[in-house]
């Protein structure tokens, strides 16, 4: 999935938790790799992880708030990732998700793969961001300390919720792939 996109998303928590590459490999692919875009509001992410060590070697986006520490900035840039700042929510001061979106546009990103985690897909959920959903899921009863794969969502009722139209479902090995879009 990620080879087939312009650029691969997470959120700063999962970025900080995983330590993830964001690659795409072992698929003998000679296709451009995607661009690997964080949103983080504040600079949080480690200049050790993996992303800042690779930043040379495949391209990294930092979205940010304006008004981040200078000297942060700088050092992230230092590494080779490339800094955008981004407006934020008024009620929040979270990233605004429509103005993150309208930035990776302008610099040509026009096919995003958001992979998480749970608060930033949570996100894009409430704010009607999401055009494909799709749900990966092993034969696993993790039970209540497991990670959510999305967010808390706001106080609604069940009627207020977006519906979704079930597209594709396919067994993949042990586990199930199904893709869903909204149900417009």
């Amino acid at each position: 999935m990620r080879a087939s996109h312009d650029a691969v998303m997470v959120g700063s928590g999962t970025a900080c938790a995983d330590d993830p590459l964001l690659d795409v490999r072992d698929l003998g692919l000679a296709a451009a790799a995607p661009v690997r875009v964080i949103a983080d509001g504040g600079l949080s992410l480690d200049l050790t992880s993996r992303l800042a060590q690779t930043a040379q070697q495949q391209p990294l986006w930092l979205l940010h708030r304006d008004g981040v520490d200078a000297t942060r900035r700088a050092a992230w840039e230092a590494t080779g990732a490339t800094c955008h700042p981004c407006a934020t929510d008024a009620e929040t001061g979270a990233l605004d998700l429509a103005a993150l979106l309208q930035v990776l546009g302008r610099e040509g990103i026009t096919r995003l793969l958001c992979e998480g985690g749970g608060q930033l897909a949570a996100s894009l959920l409430r704010a009607d961001l999401v055009d494909r959903l799709v749900v990966m899921q092993a034969g696993l009863a993790l039970g209540r300390d497991g990670i959510a794969g999305i967010g808390i969502m706001p106080d609604q009722q069940l009627s207020d919720f977006g519906r979704w139209t079930l597209k594709t479902l396919r067994r993949v090995g042990a586990d199930s792939f199904s893709e869903w879009r909204p149900a417009r």
